[in-house]
């Protein structure tokens, strides 16, 4: 199920997402912890702002959350680069959350390819489920690139080699630089993903996503379908949508 929500600008964007996480978490009363994937981006810095001024928000997270990242560049955790140094400052430190909640990808290791494995293990191993079962984030923070990339899964992606796995460690050609990410089996496996979407540089892109009659499995982003996706964009990134060929159900807000 694909729903489209169209904001005025980014700075509504960010403050629906952050409402978004802190509902979600609020309603999570199960004894199980409650999987969140953060991503990389300026929205997501925009979001955790919103978020942490939130009441109760540090409470709920500590007591009831693990932290993942969707993906991570390859560089050290103090890299202005990194997401994890992102979320650490914007979030993560102001909230005093608990370190044994937050689960970094190692960008820095010297193997991207057994951080990826590890990474697989410690995921299953928080979720308590058997080596061979696919974790089910309860919700996964995204974004889309204007060439229609989300985490760090490009159009040039090894989907065939990948998606076996839960997490790859691709060489982005595009990018020259290597990564680790979410693969799309792990994407689609969630309870819900949202993306987060700003910017007229975004508008054809999310045109191409997210229309009926627009067909290319060369836009990754088109190729997340969680049991619930939802797309927040501003009205600069939804510009270009034509709502009658829309592959969701759109609300203006």
């Amino acid at each position: 199920m694909i729903t489209i929500q169209i904001y005025a600008d980014a700075a509504a964007v960010a403050k629906a997402a952050a409402r978004l996480v802190y509902e979600r978490l609020a309603e999570h009363e199960e004894e199980r912890k409650f999987l969140l994937a953060l991503s990389g981006g300026s929205t997501p810095r925009s979001m955790y702002a919103q978020l942490r001024d939130l009441p109760k928000v540090a409470e709920l997270l500590n007591h009831r959350a693990e932290i993942f990242f969707s993906d991570e560049r390859a560089v050290p955790p103090d890299s202005d680069q990194s997401n994890y140094r992102a979320a650490r400052v914007g979030l993560l430190e102001p909230l005093n959350l608990k370190s044994e909640i937050v689960h970094r990808l190692r960008g820095e290791a010297k193997s991207l390819e057994a951080e990826a494995l590890r990474y697989e293990h410690e995921m299953r191993a928080v979720a308590e489920i058997g080596d061979t079962e696919v974790p089910r984030f309860d919700l996964v923070l995204l974004g889309i690139g204007p060439d229609g990339h989300t985490a760090s899964l490009f159009a040039d992606h090894d989907w065939r080699n990948s998606e076996r796995k839960l997490v790859a460690s691709p060489f982005v050609g595009l990018k020259q630089s290597h990564r680790l990410t979410f693969t799309l089996r792990m994407l689609n496996a969630a309870r819900t993903a949202v993306f987060l979407a700003t910017g007229a540089d975004k508008a054809d892109a999310i045109k191409k996503v997210l229309s009926a009659e627009f067909e290319s499995d060369m836009l990754p982003a088109r190729r997340v379908e969680a049991a619930e996706t939802i797309w927040l964009l501003d009205q600069a990134a939804a510009d270009k949508l034509n709502p009658d060929q829309a592959r969701g159900t759109i609300k203006r807000c």
